[in-house]
Formats: C-alpha cells, structure tokens, sequence
C-alpha cells in the first residue's frame, strides 16, 4: 500500500478555522467542489448522498416541495435529530444553497470536532462554503444547464377492471354496479388503471450562471440559478430562484479583511398531497372512470368505497406555497500582531412564507360533496434569526 500524500496534504475547515487532513485528530467528512460537480443534484442535500460515510441523506417523501433528511451518525435522541447548519461562517440553511455554488461541504461527526458549536451540534455539523473569486483574477462566466427524468421504476400489480368485478361477485360483495349487487352485470376490460393516471414521467430543468473575478485588493464572486422540477405525481410541482453575492477586500498589506455573503432564496410550490394519497390510489375502484358525465361534477365516483377520485381530489384541491429566505453574513478580520487575528462575524436570516388554499365546489360520491360557493383560505408568517 502506498500512502496517499494528496489527501492528507488537502485543507479541510473546521469550527475554528483551517486545517490539513495529516494534523487532524477529529472526524470530519469533506466533500470537494469537483466531487460535487460530477452529478445532477437539483438540491446540495442530494448532492451529498452516497458521499460521507457515516452521513444518510434521504428523502422524506416524494412530494417535489418536500424535505431532505440528513441524518450524522444515525438517529441519536428522540426529538431533534438534524445536524447544525453552518453557511459562510454563520448559522444557515442548506435548502437555500444551490449546489453549484460550493466550493466544499464538511461535516464534523464527533463531539470533539463540533465542540465549538456546543448543545447545537449534538445532531454534527454541517459546514458549507460557497464559491469565491481570486485576487488578480481576470472576470469569469460559467453557466451551467441541465435537465433530468424522473418516473416511478415499477408499479403495483392491482387489480384490473374485470378482475376487480370477478373478486366482487365471488365474495359476494357490491363492486359499483359490477359485483353481486341485484342486476348488477360483469365488467368486461381493463377498467382504470389508477397508478398510470395520477403517476407520470416528471421533467427536471435546471440552470446556473457564475461570475466570479477579482482584483489585487479583493475578490467577487456571484451567481444566478434557476430550477423547475415536476412531481411524479400529478399536480405536483417545484419551481426556485436563487442569487448570491460573496466578496472579499483587504487593506493595509491584508492586515484588515472585509467580506460579506448573501444568498436570496425564492420557492414556489403546488400540490395537494397527504399521508393516504398513495393509498387512495391503490385501493380507488378500477371499474370507476376518471370522468362520468352523468355526474354533477364530471368526476367519476364510487358509490361503495368511501374514497375520493384520486385525479378529482388533486384537482379539485389547490394548494400552493411560496416563501423567500434572506441570508446575510459579513465579518471583519484584524491582524492584531503577527499570528494573532481578531474575527468579527455578524449576520441575519430571514423566512416569509406564504399560503394559499382553494377548494372548488364538487360531488365525489359517497366520499362527499360541495356545491356551495367555493372555498379559499391565505395564511402567511415571518421568521428572523440574528445570527
């Protein structure tokens, strides 16, 4: 074996500062800018799956709009178990940054590593740094574009039509005019297949352009990003806007250093989904169509299962969320003497989110049925954190 001088020459950050791998005694997960570039990731959570032993990232559900779980050295309490998020030196989020924008991810795993951060780093530490210019750096654009599928490998094998209408008159059981109800007749034909309907092949597109430079005195560094990203399930989708600034100038033969980072974050969101969505979807009736109209509403419905068509319930239902996070972080460095610096960090965050409900009139069968006036509800709130 031979030993690897690269890596333990590499500088990775830690709480208070930077150090090589060869001097480092605690463990810590780094993620290089190269590593992170070599695959899509439409969110920098995803980009670290697979990339860190000991660090799981996963999905908490399929919904477009929905979370990443990270989780460092696997569950360890009962309430809170997310790691504490550092951004540019001050506490962050990692939902706002896009992952072309980092330059490197480390992650702090054991007590001694996260020290610093105290009681907030019972969960690790997560510490990201976005992309910087160079001094003397002629101006530079990079622009990035990419788009990507996403569709549901395999499907459940239910029960079609004919043999939904077969099982209902075997057992004796009503099936919506299909099973052993009086004068009730045999489905014939495949019927509805629920999970082809409501699941789709989803479209991902993503775009990021750079422009980073710098001078002898100071560096810059900013960037533009965009993405869409369709839910597999129908109704569902995600769409975000991000802009970042990051610079940094010195005076007085660099004994003084002022620099700041900011990153505005936009979401926008649609999409009515639950806990029991997937399960209406299995369970709704295959001799049931999507549309009847001899129905008041158009849907089609069952008169037998107490669920909601599940294409009706998504359309009939429209929810949508939009929030925009503010991140701000600036600092001062002093060279007091020589070897001893004096950092001063102040920041703030920002989240104002807001909520639109709508639920149209409709006639969902034995589910129930609305035809009133149509319902719509607003809620907004607002969050700050001096950081």
């Amino acid at each position: 074996m031979e030993e690897d001088n690269i890596a333990l020459e590499q500088v990775v950050v830690i709480g208070y500062g930077t150090v090589k791998k060869s001097h480092l005694s605690g463990a810590v997960g780094s993620v290089s800018a190269k590593e992170l570039n070599g695959q899509v990731a439409s969110n920098a959570a995803t980009a670290l799956q697979g990339k860190i032993p000991g660090v799981s990232v996963a999905s908490s559900s399929g919904d477009p709009n929905g979370s990443m779980t990270i989780n460092v050295r696997g569950i360890s309490s009962l309430s809170n178990n997310n790691p504490l998020y550092v951004v540019d030196g001050a506490f962050g989020d990692i939902s706002m940054v896009d992952p072309n924008d980092i330059s490197s991810i480390e992650v702090l795993k054991d007590a001694a590593a996260a020290a610093i951060y105290g009681s907030r780093a019972a969960g690790g530490v997560v510490l990201i740094t976005t992309k910087s210019g160079r001094k003397d750096m002629p101006t530079k654009l990079d622009v990035n574009f990419f788009t990507g599928v996403s569709q549901t490998p395999k499907t459940l094998k239910v029960f079609n039509g004919e043999e939904y209408s077969r099982f209902a008159r075997y057992y004796k059981l009503a099936g919506d005019g299909y099973g052993a109800e009086n004068g009730a007749t045999p489905f014939i034909g495949e019927g509805t297949d629920w999970q082809d309907v409501m699941l789709r092949t989803a479209m991902t597109y993503k775009a990021n352009a750079t422009i980073s430079g710098g001078s002898k005195n100071g560096s810059y560094s900013s960037s533009v990003s965009y993405l869409n990203k369709e839910g597999i399930l129908r109704n569902t989708d995600h769409e975000s806007y991000n802009i970042r600034l990051k610079s940094d100038y010195s005076f007085f033969d660099n004994r003084l250093t002022i620099g700041e980072s900011m990153i505005v974050n936009l979401t926008k969101g649609s999409g009515y989904i639950h806990q029991d969505t997937m399960f209406d979807i299995f369970q709704f009736p295959s001799v049931v169509p999507v549309y009847d109209p001899t129905n008041a509403g158009g849907w089609g419905t069952s008169n037998d299962i107490n669920l909601p068509n599940p294409l009706a319930e998504m359309t009939v239902n429209d929810e949508r969320t939009e929030t925009t996070k503010i991140f701000l972080n600036a600092y001062l460095q002093a060279e007091i003497i020589k070897g001893l610096k004096y950092k001063l960090n102040v920041g703030i965050r920002k989240e104002h989110t807001k909520w639109r409900y709508y639920k149209d009139v409709y006639d969902l069968g034995t589910f129930g049925k609305k035809t009133t006036s149509p319902t719509f509800e607003e809620k907004s709130s607002t969050w700050e954190s001096w950081v």
